[in-house]
């Protein structure tokens, strides 16, 4: 066992390792100044007390995603969140956040609606990823489609979920913790205490998730 001056010593060198990858991403990706360069947050664990939850649930890391259905970059994300599954087995948390941008996005709200739906039906992934994968159809395929085709069969049921004002209200909650965490883009993301806006590259997102801190 080695001295309380040697362990000292290990914990300041892991800390400055950790440092150093948050520093390398942001001379990396982003100009000096960027106000979407990694920042770090004090209320990041209530960040993903609410949402909903794409993998995980007990997962130690936290990854919350601020997210339009609608939106290109989204898009872009989407296969990288399963990357990271895959790269953290069983230990990466990923909180799915609603923020559409309607006035850009047509057909972003109605499909917010729908994710909270499929989510009662314990289909939220299957519709996330369905939802993505059909963005160049959205002006054909509607909500009730894609949840239809994500295995939901009680179209009725749906349907009256999409109606009720506790969807709406979740879609505004998450909107209103975007509001206050500075959110005027998406993808933005949370991951541990680090918020970064953008689908950057699977091994970037894996340095900012290992420098973070874990749930307990």
């Amino acid at each position: 066992m080695g001295s309380l001056a040697e362990k000292l010593t290990t914990a300041t060198l892991v800390g400055c390792a950790l440092l150093i990858t948050v520093v390398v991403i942001r001379r990396e990706f982003f100009v000096p100044g960027d106000p979407n360069a990694p920042r770090e947050l004090r209320n990041w664990r209530e960040l993903g007390s609410a949402g909903l939850v794409i993998a995980n649930p007990e997962g130690r890391r936290q990854m919350v995603v601020f997210s339009d259905f609608e939106c290109p970059y989204c898009r872009n994300l989407a296969p990288k969140i399963d990357s990271l599954l895959i790269a953290y087995p069983g230990d990466l948390r990923v909180v799915f956040r609603n923020y559409p941008l309607g006035q850009i996005h047509p057909h972003a709200y109605e499909l917010a609606l729908g994710g909270v739906c499929a989510a009662a039906f314990d289909r939220f992934k299957q519709y996330h990823d369905l939802a993505f994968a059909l963005h160049d159809s959205l002006d054909t395929i509607g909500t009730v489609e894609i949840a239809r085709r994500s295995g939901i069969a009680d179209t009725g049921a749906f349907n009256a979920c999409l109606a009720a004002s506790s969807t709406r209200e979740s879609i505004e909650q998450d909107v209103r913790q975007g509001d206050d965490l500075g959110v005027n883009a998406t993808p933005t993301l949370v991951l541990g205490n680090l918020r970064v806006v953008g689908a950057l590259p699977v091994d970037s997102l894996m340095s900012l998730l290992n420098s973070a801190p874990l749930l307990p």
